[in-house]
C-alpha cells in the first residue's frame, strides 16, 4: 500500500517547492480590498441614496457628473470612509447634497412677522 501511495502522489499531486503559503503584496492599496460595495441606481435628480444620504457623483475637476436616470452605479465605501462610485467602468468620487431647504434665500421673499 505505501508504494501504491507513493506512485498515486507523484502522479496526480502537485509539487511542494516549500514556497510560503502566504506573500506579501506590493503596491495594493488596502482600503479598495477592504471595502463595502453596494448596486445603486441613479435617481431622478442625478444623484443616488446611500445610507439615508444622497450624493452627487464628482469628476477630477470638482465638477458634478450627470448620468442618466435608473444607470446602474456600484458604490464604493472604502476602508478609511471615503465614498467612491463606478460608472461605466469609470471611477468618480461622491460629495453629499445637502437637505433641501423649506425657503430659497436667491428666490422667496422674506416674510416679516409682527409690527
Amino acid at each position: 500500500m505505501a508504494s501504491y501511495l507513493s506512485l498515486f502522489n507523484s502522479h496526480f499531486s502537485i509539487p511542494n517547492y516549500n514556497t510560503p503559503k502566504f506573500e506579501a503584496i506590493d503596491n495594493i492599496d488596502t482600503n479598495l480590498i477592504l471595502s463595502v460595495n453596494s448596486i445603486r441606481k441613479i435617481n431622478s435628480g442625478y444623484h443616488f441614496k446611500y445610507k439615508n444620504k444622497s450624493y452627487i457623483p464628482i469628476n477630477s475637476l470638482g465638477k458634478a457628473v450627470y448620468y442618466p436616470i435608473k444607470t446602474e452605479i456600484r458604490v464604493i465605501e472604502a476602508f478609511d470612509g471615503n465614498l467612491y462610485v463606478s460608472i461605466e467602468n469609470n471611477i468618480f468620487s461622491t460629495r453629499v447634497l445637502e437637505n433641501h431647504e423649506l425657503e430659497s434665500i436667491e428666490f422667496d421673499v422674506p416674510i416679516f412677522k409682527g409690527n
